[in-house]
């Protein structure tokens, strides 16, 4: 009965053990949409004056960008934010369109960008639309 009893006390504080103490793993996005909105104009406002994308990160070290066509030097000719900004998980979700000029005619496009904010703000363009 006693190696039983020992068991099931084992048992039991391997379960605690191995599921953790968390409070559920929830990573909050930070900022607001306000926020997100205006970093998002300034770093579109930088692309559409000509800074290319390795000068806008060494201008603001604290921002990251990845946009393919602004890396590629397709020129911003112009955009517009769709929407407010959203929350999407663990960051922000901001739809504009772009208006760009490449090695064709302008073409407009909507796209998404991935925003979060912090001690490293970070705008990842992710064309998905979920």
């Amino acid at each position: 009965m006693a190696r039983y009893r020992l068991n099931w006390w084992l048992n039991v504080v391997a379960c605690v053990v191995f599921a953790g103490c968390s409070t559920g793993g929830r990573i909050e996005a930070t900022g607001s949409a306000e926020q997100v909105e205006q970093v998002v104009r300034d770093a579109l406002n930088g692309w559409e004056s000509g800074v290319s994308l390795s000068d806008f990160a060494l201008a603001h070290p604290e921002v990251v960008v990845a946009d393919e066509d602004w890396q590629a030097g397709t020129a911003l000719v112009d955009y517009k934010l769709s929407e407010p900004a959203t929350l999407n998980g663990s960051h922000w979700r901001q739809k504009i369109e772009l208006q760009t000029k490449g090695k064709a005619k302008s073409k407009p496009t909507v796209v998404y960008y991935a925003v979060t904010l912090g001690e490293k703000t970070s705008i990842l363009r992710s064309d998905f639309q979920y």
